[in-house]
């Protein structure tokens, strides 16, 4: 959230955060309601963190002014829309987003699909943490392997793991998600937040062939 990285909320403050989700996710009756209920926010640290309360109100009353805002441009009540409403479908962490297109299923009357490729948009997400090299890929084969380009190789490329992926990946652990090579790519294969079951196969006759 804009509000932590650029410092109008102070992120040292006991529990703030988990105070700003309780207040931002409640559905209120009218924003009235909803004012009065962040403003409570104050009482909390009075209550529960007197030497902080009395030593850092500004910081308190500060974010307390930020979760209004964020309360007036996300929460709607006469119209019934929230911030979770409709879906954010730019990229495809959160929502299909892509996906919505990039599924093998929308076909051409010759049955080309798709492909729901990562490399069609951007590269391949490499993960590694500090002072760690990123996972090695090989620039030696010049041509992208005609099994890669088939519409659903997302989906299938796990089951078609074998020696010859070591020519241009390292595959350490494959399908794991410590980072340690190419094939255990965390971005790619951790469950948390990453909706790749959207990603759903297509029947046999779908054409190996694609469209874009």
């Amino acid at each position: 959230m804009r509000q932590w990285a650029q410092g109008r909320i102070a992120a040292d403050l006991p529990y703030i955060k988990q105070q700003g989700v309780e207040v931002l996710e409640t559905r209120y009756d009218n924003r009235d309601d909803a004012l009065r209920a962040i403003e409570s926010v104050v009482d909390y640290y009075s209550e529960e963190f007197p030497d902080i309360y009395t030593a850092r109100f500004s910081d308190i009353d500060q974010a307390v002014q930020e979760f209004k805002a964020i309360y007036e441009n996300t929460h709607f009540p006469f119209m019934d829309v929230y911030w979770d409403t409709y879906p954010n479908n730019v990229g495809h962490k959160y929502a299909p987003g892509c996906f919505r297109c990039h599924d093998s299923k929308h076909l051409n009357e010759d049955g080309e699909a798709i492909r729901a490729t990562c490399s069609l948009c951007h590269g391949v997400p490499l993960v590694a943490g500090p002072d760690e090299a990123l996972p090695k890929v090989s620039l030696e084969v010049a041509e992208e392997p005609e099994s890669h380009q088939n519409t659903l190789w997302l989906a299938e490329h796990r089951f078609a793991f074998d020696d010859s992926c070591s020519d241009c990946h390292t595959t350490t652990n494959p399908a794991g998600v410590d980072n340690t090579s190419f094939c255990s790519n965390g971005a790619c294969h951790a469950a948390d937040g990453v909706i790749w079951q959207l990603i759903t196969r297509r029947s046999s006759n779908v054409s190996r062939r694609s469209i874009c």
